[in-house]
């Protein structure tokens, strides 16, 4: 493998990765692309086949760890990709994906600051520890980026990527609008209220069967997403009007992490001079 040049996109999770993986990885020059639907059999593909540079990308959250594991495992000088978001608008935008697939708990429930009890951990939201993981296991640091920079100055984060990734890409061509836009506080409160009536439910896929895990998504999205867009039309004044994620939460959670967002802001400025010094657009 040492021989072939591997990039490994890793998300997070919740920090515009769609948008990566469908409007502007696909229209990248210089490079063999394996999109996530192909993501399972990523490394077979890379054996398999004879292209000199390859860019793969999935999206992991509390999976990071393995999955930098396996890749270093199969080819430790892949380079590995992480875009992040600050903690308290990454654990709100996820909490907000468990909702909508049917997770019934409160935020709390969710990521639980005082006694560590949520199904996402603490640690899932130190990011310094992720990006030490990936210099500790891979023979190249992480090419670190940050989400606020994709939304605010999308053409700018694009060009930062493409430059790293060595490619030859145009930028006009490129649809800047969000693959899709969060569904609102009311429909997700509705999800929580009923969708478990309809079958809708937080379940573990199967990733080891392809076919099985076709049918448990078919399954989860045939009553989700009628269920999401009836909401609409339910009158404001029948849904509770406490807040789905309370600020004050989402405040306790911010300055938790400050110093290692910090850091981390710290470590993405550092190294994209590192890689980025003397490269030019193409």
């Amino acid at each position: 493998m040492s021989e072939k040049q591997i990039f490994l996109h890793t998300g997070l999770a919740k920090t515009g990765t769609k948008f990566l993986q469908n409007k502007f990885f696909p229209r990248l020059k210089g490079l063999y692309y394996i999109p996530k639907p192909k993501y399972h059999k990523s490394q077979k593909i890379i054996q398999s086949t004879n292209y000199p540079r390859y860019l793969v990308s999935q999206e992991y959250d509390i999976q990071f760890e393995q999955e930098i594991l396996r890749w270093s495992k199969f080819a430790p000088h892949t380079q590995v990709i992480i875009v992040f978001r600050r903690q308290d608008q990454w654990f709100k935008s996820e909490y907000k994906r468990y909702v909508k697939n049917g997770f019934r708990g409160s935020f709390s429930d969710f990521i639980d600051l005082k006694h560590d009890g949520g199904i996402f951990k603490i640690k899932d939201g130190f990011y310094m520890s992720k990006i030490h993981f990936v210099e500790q296991h891979m023979k190249n640091p992480p090419f670190v980026l940050l989400y606020d920079e994709l939304a605010n100055n999308p053409l700018k984060f694009l060009r930062k990527l493409a430059l790293f990734l060595d490619a030859q890409v145009d930028l006009n061509k490129i649809n800047l609008k969000p693959k899709h836009t969060s569904y609102n506080e009311k429909q997700l409160k509705v999800m929580k209220k009923i969708g478990l009536f309809f079958g809708v439910k937080l379940i573990k896929y199967d990733d080891d069967h392809r076919l099985h895990r076709f049918f448990q998504r078919l399954g989860q999205m045939l009553p989700r997403y009628p269920i999401l867009y009836a909401a609409k039309l339910i009158p404001d004044f029948l849904i509770d009007s406490q807040p789905l994620i309370p600020q004050q939460q989402l405040d306790e959670i911010k300055d938790f992490y400050s110093q290692d967002w910090n850091e981390t802001q710290n470590y993405a400025q550092q190294i994209q001079k590192y890689f980025l010094t003397n490269k030019s657009f193409q």
